[in-house]
């Protein structure tokens, strides 16, 4: 009887085990690795942020980077972004930043114009950073040009 009990227990504990679940191993999160173009733009926001600072600073004129002539160059993170729509975006902006450059007219008008521009881009392709766009923008209770 003894025999018999510890055959069942055995037994029974060898059924348990096989129906048992691998346990399965968790696979590695994909890391986001931004493209060319999401890099630029980032660097563009920096270089935005240190330009309205000197603006509220009372700059009267800055060079405008020649990379971001090139944004439609750099790769997008989706393949097709760049296509007329966000070349004539583009080419807004440069021209905003080229006119900001030759200071011809209200500093902080033409910054906000970037803005604008960078914004407009924005609805029409990846919405995400446009809270962040709009802090950029200099109010008039800041602006003592």
């Amino acid at each position: 009887m003894r025999k018999t009990a510890i055959i069942l227990v055995s037994l029974i504990a060898l059924v348990a085990a096989c129906n048992k679940k691998p346990v399965q191993q968790q696979e590695a999160p994909d890391i986001y690795e931004p493209s060319e173009l999401a890099l630029l733009m980032r660097k563009m926001e920096f270089e935005n942020q240190l330009l309205r600072k000197q603006i509220l600073e009372g700059a009267d004129s800055f060079t405008f980077p020649s990379a971001y002539k090139n944004l439609t160059s750099s790769k997008p993170t989706t393949p097709g972004t760049v296509n007329q729509t966000f070349k004539e975006h583009s080419a807004a902006y440069a021209l905003v930043m080229e006119q900001l450059q030759s200071g011809d007219s209200s500093m902080t008008y033409r910054f906000n114009k970037g803005v604008d521009a960078c914004i407009d881009c924005h609805h029409s392709f990846c919405g995400g950073p446009i809270p962040r766009i709009e802090k950029l923008r200099i109010t008039s209770s800041e602006n003592q040009n």
